[in-house]
């Protein structure tokens, strides 16, 4: 499968270092759109093929709405 930039060498150092949890932090991120939200979506996937969690952290309010919008809220563990 084709990965995104980034998710794939994240879940390989996850597994790498034993690591159970993955977590992306986009407190300081102004912008998603439905490439971004492929992208949180193929690193969830990455994470469970590996055994780890993925937590999103700072999720900016429109962002959720478009999560929740979206029906992916399921998806994700959020923090902050």
């Amino acid at each position: 499968s084709r990965c995104r930039p980034g998710t794939a060498a994240a879940s390989t150092s996850a597994r790498a270092s034993g690591a159970l949890r993955l977590t992306i932090d986009l407190t300081h991120v102004g912008f998603v759109d439905s490439i971004g939200l492929g992208v949180l979506v193929h690193a969830r996937n990455r994470c469970n093929d590996v055994g780890a969690s993925l937590v999103v952290r700072g999720m900016p309010d429109h962002t959720r709405a478009m999560v929740d919008a979206s029906g992916l809220a399921g998806l994700f563990t959020y923090e902050g």
